[in-house]
């Protein structure tokens, strides 16, 4: 076998491309015996019957030249068998982590597979860096299971002492169909695609169940990084590492992770690996967690650089997965305050979608972020303005993409009112000018648009009662429900009030007589609207 693995090409190069490709698979298939062997036998026996034929170092240089790329022919005569040879430094790299860790104790050995070395680059020889990744999936398969992953948060907070609250948005969310006052949830980490199935691995004794409570196993099969043959024992080996110093308390990166941190901030590493160090990272996040002060900004700048080339422009799985991972850091700071404020504006831009379930976690997703780091991010309140004016001052109302977007906008509105953000900006959205544009929503034949435009009036009057007092926003006010009333909409006048008085009761003053007056002549929803006014 080692005879085989060490065998080069010869020095002409193969004639005809079915040679070269016989010549890969032989040593493809022997590298993947070998790394079997090492794998299922005991130490004992790999010291008694295969070290005495070649020793570990041997096979771990001829392993190391062949996943580097180091005996491939300086240019590919066959254009054909390129993805040949990939897979070729692909079973040399598997079977190196396989030796190394059966038979190495150093930590500082196993840099070696996770460092670039200076003209001996390894991770672009293991992964398609010309494949260009511009439409990641949105739509995803486990949003059912939303609610599993905010109780895991909930209840890190509890056993760490925190009792931080997640403040609701505001409770008109039709389009969603669902209450967001309701629980909070978030998605599931990994959520990309159609089918999915649990990776089977098998791991030695004493790091089987570690493994499973710290690594995300999770797979898809519509994500090629997943699926890449390199994944699975790349976290096998950053498990087998960690097993070996989770009691450490160094507040100082393992090597092996500096070197990965290295690549992943390096500007010239490729779009490709850059998204699959982070999916390495993604899965085994809990190992990442103790540095995850150090390792957001690496993971978020290649989705602003490059957004075209690591997903689209689109709220897609992997950023759904990047923004639950640095959740579950919790850090209490931001390395790159301007950087993140970069990245949460870009989520504000991607936000909205056709998918009612897809907007929910969108949304629920972006309030724990604020929640979280309130103080730090600032928001782009022009980003929220351009979705509640959507489709101009006479948008249709049939046009569900405008309706979604004005109801996004209101609901970021609502986040942002919840944990004490300001929503006005002097110059791209005053107060009096976001007054105008909530009375003109409160205006529109949309019932998702006008209770959530109301409520959040309802709110603003709350933290400002003499706004109340201004007279283009009373009179403003007056004149909408005044002639909604006139035409027969009661159901709309009581719904609009409602969502008022539930922040601001006060406002009833000026329409008491007008509600007593409907009282005995409505039924049903209308008359416990009615009340629920009365009684505020």
């Amino acid at each position: 076998f080692f005879i085989t693995i060490s065998e080069k090409p010869p020095l002409g190069q193969h004639k005809f491309s079915e040679e070269e490709q016989g010549y890969i698979v032989v040593k493809n298939c022997t590298y993947s015996i070998i790394s079997s062997l090492f794998l299922n036998l005991d130490g004992s026996t790999i010291r008694d019957s295969i070290t005495p034929l070649v020793s570990n170092q041997q096979i771990m240089q001829v392993a190391t030249n062949d996943s580097r790329a180091k005996n491939d022919p300086a240019q590919y005569p066959f254009s054909e068998n390129i993805v040949m040879w990939r897979e070729l430094h692909i079973r040399a790299y598997n079977c190196l982590a396989a030796v190394v860790m059966c038979t190495q104790e150093q930590e500082r050995i196993f840099t070696i597979l996770f460092k670039d070395f200076t003209g001996k680059p390894l991770w672009q020889h293991l992964i398609d860096c010309n494949k260009i990744y511009n439409s990641f999936p949105v739509e995803v398969s486990k949003l059912g299971t939303l609610q599993e992953l905010t109780k895991n948060l909930r209840l890190e907070r509890k056993t760490s002492g925190r009792s931080e609250s997640i403040s609701p948005f505001v409770s008109s969310l039709h389009v969603i169909g669902a209450t967001l006052s309701q629980e909070p949830a978030l998605i599931n980490s990994f959520v990309g695609g159609e089918s999915e199935k649990v990776m089977e691995t098998s791991e030695t004794n004493d790091a089987n169940e570690y493994d499973n409570s710290i690594t995300d196993m999770t797979i898809s099969d519509q994500d090629d990084f997943d699926q890449h043959p390199c994944l699975a024992m790349v976290l096998r080996v950053i498990v087998h590492l960690h097993s070996k110093t989770k009691t450490a308390t160094s507040d100082e990166m393992p090597e092996w992770m500096k070197a990965l941190h290295s690549t992943l901030s390096s500007a010239g590493t490729p779009m490709n690996v850059c998204l699959f160090i982070i999916k390495v990272v993604i899965k085994a996040r809990k190992i990442f967690s103790p540095f995850g002060y150090h390792w957001i900004h690496p993971v978020l700048l290649p989705f602003l650089k490059e957004p075209e080339r690591s997903g689209g422009k689109s709220f897609h799985y992997m950023l759904r997965d990047i923004c639950i991972t640095i959740l579950e850091w919790n850090v209490s700071s931001l390395p790159d305050i301007s950087l993140f404020s970069r990245f949460l504006n870009y989520l504000l831009e991607v936000t909205p979608n056709g998918s009612s379930q897809v907007l929910r976690a969108n949304l629920e997703i972006i309030q724990h972020i604020l929640s979280r780091w309130k103080n730090d991010v600032k928001v782009d309140i022009g980003i929220i303005t351009s979705y509640i004016t959507a489709g101009g001052k006479t948008p249709s109302t049939s046009d569900k993409g405008i309706l979604m977007h004005r109801i996004v906008g209101l609901q970021l509105l609502g986040a942002m009112m919840s944990i004490g953000l300001t929503i006005y900006d002097d110059i791209k959205l005053p107060k009096s000018e976001m007054t105008k544009i909530l009375l003109s929503n409160i205006n529109l034949k949309a019932k998702g648009v006008y209770e959530a435009s109301a409520e959040i009036l309802g709110m603003i009057l709350h933290q400002d009662k003499g706004l109340y007092e201004e007279q283009q926003l009373q009179s403003g006010l007056k004149k909408i429900l005044l002639g909604i009333f006139k035409e027969g909409e009661v159901g709309q006048y009581l719904s609009i009030l409602d969502k008022i008085t539930l922040h601001f009761p006060s406002v009833l003053e000026e329409y008491a007589s007008m509600v007593f007056d409907l009282l005995p002549r409505v039924h049903g929803v209308f008359r416990i609207l009615s009340l629920n006014i009365i009684l505020r």
